[in-house]
C-alpha cells in the first residue's frame, strides 16, 4: 500500500500577493498592469507589454506598442523603466499592401545623456524611386535621428519618437528627395547593459610628449659591451688554434717541400 502523506500542501496562490505595475515618470507613472509574485524580489526583471491606446486612453495609436521591465518594488507598487517600442506588425503590413518601395533601415544613436538605442525607421513611397533616390532618403533618416538624440535627454527623444514629431521631421526633409507616402519609427530598444572598459582611454596612453625618454646610457653601455665581446671572440677565434690544426698544416707544408725537391731533381737530370 503506498504511505499516505502527512500534513498540509502549502496553497502557493494564497502564499502570492497582488503588486501594481507603474509606467516611469515620462508617462505619468500611469498604471500598466497588476501581476502576482510570492516575493517581491521575484518581480524584478519582469517585462510587461501594453498599447498606447491601454496606457493613455489614445485611440489613434492602438497600433503602438511599449515595452516596460520591472526595476525596483516599493510596497506593492512595482516600478518600471521604458526599454522599447514597436508598431503591430499588422499595422505595417496594411502601409506596404500597395506601395512600390519600401525603405527599412536601423540606427544606433546616443542621447544627450549618454543612454544608447537602436532605432528602426521606415518610409513607404508609392512608386519605385532610384538608388540614388533611396541613398539620398537613408542619410537623411540617419542624420534627423542622430541629430535628435544628440540634442535630447532620453525622456525627450522617447517623447519625439513615440508622438511622431521625429518621423514627421523626417518626412518634410525628405520632401525634396522624394514625395514620400508615410514614415514611421517602427521599432526602438535602449541598451540598459553595464559597460565595461577594457581598452585603454585616452587619459592612459601615452603620448609623445608625456612617454618617458629611453635610459641613454643603459643603451650605449649595452651596445659597447656587446662590440667589445665580438672584438674579443674574433681574436680568440684567429688566434686560437686546436693541436689537430697545427699538425695538419705541419703535414701539407712538409708535401709541398717534397714536390718542389723532386721537380729540382728532373731538370737537373
Amino acid at each position: 500500500m503506498a504511505k499516505q502523506r502527512t500534513g498540509k500542501v502549502k496553497d502557493k496562490w494564497k502564499a502570492k500577493e497582488w503588486y501594481r505595475v507603474m509606467a516611469p515618470e515620462m508617462f505619468d507613472n500611469a498604471l500598466i498592469a497588476e501581476t502576482m509574485a510570492d516575493a517581491p524580489e521575484k518581480l524584478i526583471g519582469r517585462i510587461v507589454e501594453t498599447t498606447m491606446r491601454e496606457l493613455k486612453g489614445d485611440i489613434s495609436k492602438t497600433h503602438l506598442k511599449l515595452r516596460f521591465q520591472v526595476s525596483d518594488v516599493k510596497g506593492s507598487d512595482a516600478q518600471t523603466k521604458f526599454i522599447g517600442h514597436s508598431l503591430a506588425s499588422d499595422y505595417i503590413r496594411r502601409l506596404s499592401r500597395k506601395r512600390r518601395s519600401l525603405i527599412d533601415e536601423s540606427y544606433p544613436v546616443i542621447t544627450k545623456d549618454g543612454f544608447e538605442l537602436t532605432v528602426k525607421a521606415l518610409a513607404l513611397a508609392e512608386k519605385k524611386i532610384q538608388s540614388s533616390q533611396g541613398t539620398a532618403v537613408r542619410n537623411i533618416m540617419k542624420d534627423t535621428i542622430n541629430e535628435s538624440a544628440g540634442n535630447k535627454p532620453l525622456g525627450g527623444f522617447i517623447n519625439e519618437m513615440i508622438s511622431g514629431g521625429l518621423s514627421a521631421n523626417i518626412f518634410s526633409k525628405c520632401k525634396s528627395i522624394y514625395p514620400l507616402k508615410r514614415v514611421e519609427i517602427r521599432a526602438s530598444e535602449i541598451d540598459f547593459t553595464p559597460k565595461t572598459e577594457t581598452a585603454p582611454t585616452l587619459d592612459t596612453v601615452p603620448t609623445p610628449e608625456t612617454a618617458p625618454a629611453p635610459d641613454v646610457v643603459s643603451v650605449t653601455e649595452s651596445s659597447e659591451t656587446l662590440k667589445q665581446t665580438s672584438e674579443e671572440t674574433g681574436v680568440k677565434k684567429e688566434t686560437e688554434k686546436t693541436p689537430e690544426l697545427e699538425k695538419q698544416t705541419v703535414e701539407d707544408s712538409k708535401e709541398i717541400e717534397s714536390g718542389k725537391s723532386k721537380e729540382n731533381e728532373k731538370e737537373q737530370k
